[in-house]
């Protein structure tokens, strides 16, 4: 792990219970991550009322990202080898894709594949890593993982 990330507060995963580990995630395999960053400011408090609802360009503009945080993004791609996919201040997410190989070394992650409940799925465990330059800034890393994040009940 290189000194200069950071764990990402609230990523620690475990494995699902009874999940069978069948191989490393192939190094080539397409990956697509969502990653959500800080607003510019934080949301008015719940009853309070605008005159009127915002726009979204005026929403993105008081609440959405920052254009200098979007930018810190931009460039870790970039330096990690990754394609910025879509960007969108409004909802703060910046959406990357890469390989897996890409992926593990940008965030400090393995990625592997398991089987659980039936599913063939790609899963990571412990924690993700970001660089020490974006903590705070980011909030989320979405998607290196794709089993369900919810589920109905039956």
């Amino acid at each position: 792990m290189a000194s200069d990330k950071v764990p990402l507060s609230g990523s620690y995963r475990e494995l699902p219970p009874n999940a069978t580990e069948i191989s490393p995630s192939s190094p080539d395999e397409s990956v697509e991550v969502t990653v959500v960053v800080r607003r510019r400011a934080p949301l008015p408090a719940l009853g309070t009322r605008a005159a009127r609802p915002p726009s979204r360009e005026e929403f993105a503009r008081e609440y959405g990202a920052d254009p200098a945080d979007l930018e810190k993004i931009e460039a870790f791609a970039r330096a990690a080898g990754l394609t910025v996919a879509a960007m969108d201040a409004a909802t703060r997410s910046v959406v990357l894709s890469g390989t897996a190989a890409q992926m593990e070394q940008a965030f400090g992650v393995k990625l592997m594949a398991i089987r659980s409940g039936g599913q063939v799925l790609r899963v990571r465990t412990g924690m993700i890593y970001i660089p020490a330059s974006l903590e705070g800034v980011v909030e989320a890393v979405l998607g290196l993982d794709n089993r369900p994040a919810a589920g109905s009940r039956a």
